[in-house]
């Protein structure tokens, strides 16, 4: 008798954002606030899970049992969260302040499960039970780069009574689980051996440029800032949660001579890499 069970989970999930928030080649005179504003809130949550059981028994022959689990999930945040005033002039009269902020708060939760079980009993009975999961999570651009997160001045002239701020935020945060399990047991009457492996990987990589400026020659048409209070900041709150686990079971009896136990190998590996 021989049984063969095999399951498989996979997930792939993408987002890719170019958000801009800007003034640009033009003249501002008003005697309340100035915002520019860009904010990106992106979200990933991703569940994988995968689950297999095989079990096979002969009464007076040979009895052999594969079960294979396999869970994967790949999750990508790439882009850009900008806001900037370009080649431009604003004046305010009035005390309310002029804002250009740039926020993001990416995220990225990932859950990967394979669990899987083989069982056998026959007169020779063999077992073999494998589970693999993996996950790779990357706040990143597909070519490698940092994502951006900035807020800027460019080449513009502030006359302004009230406060300047320009910021820029970041708060990119991953939190990945990856569990495994894997059990195999056999009972042969003559031979008996089970075989049990398991393995898990967590790859988890954010890349952000977060920056906030105010660039402009010194001596050009539009390169001067006069206001109460000017604050220029930059701000990364980047984490990384990352837990890797696995457990592997094999268990093998002889019946022949009782009490005995034949071959039983069991082998788990873990790991983990975060940037």
């Amino acid at each position: 008798a021989f049984t063969l069970s095999i399951g498989m989970s996979l997930a792939y999930n993408t987002i890719d954002i170019r958000q801009e928030a800007f003034i640009r080649d033009q003249s501002i005179i008003t005697n309340g606030a100035v915002t520019v504003a860009s904010t990106d809130s992106s979200a990933i949550d991703a569940v994988s899970i995968a689950a297999s059981v095989a079990g096979s028994y002969a009464k007076d022959s040979n009895a052999f049992a594969l079960s294979g689990g396999g869970a994967a999930a790949e999750n990508r945040i790439s882009g850009k969260t900008n806001a900037f005033v370009e080649n431009a002039t604003i004046t305010t009269t009035g005390s309310q302040a002029i804002n250009v902020t740039a926020t993001a708060d990416g995220f990225v939760d990932a859950k990967v499960i394979a669990i899987t079980a083989g069982g056998s009993k026959g007169s020779a009975a063999g077992a073999l039970s494998i589970g693999g999961a993996k996950t790779v999570n990357l706040i990143q651009n597909v070519d490698g780069t940092a994502v951006d997160v900035r807020a800027y001045l460019q080449d513009t002239h502030i006359q302004a009574t009230g406060d300047l701020q320009v910021q820029a935020i970041s708060s990119q945060t991953i939190d990945a689980d990856v569990t495994v399990a894997s059990v195999a047991f056999s009972y042969g009457k003559a031979r008996a051996k089970g075989l049990s492996g398991a393995g898990a990987e967590s790859v988890n990589h954010v890349k952000a440029n977060v920056a906030a400026e105010i660039n402009g020659g010194a001596d050009g048409p539009k390169a001067n800032v006069s206001a109460q209070n000017v604050q220029i900041r930059s701000s990364d709150a980047s984490s990384i949660d990352a837990w890797a686990g696995v457990g592997s079971v094999a268990m093998s009896y002889q019946g022949k001579h009782k009490g005995s136990l034949n071959a039983g190998l069991s082998v788990g590996v873990s790991l983990a890499e975060n940037l």
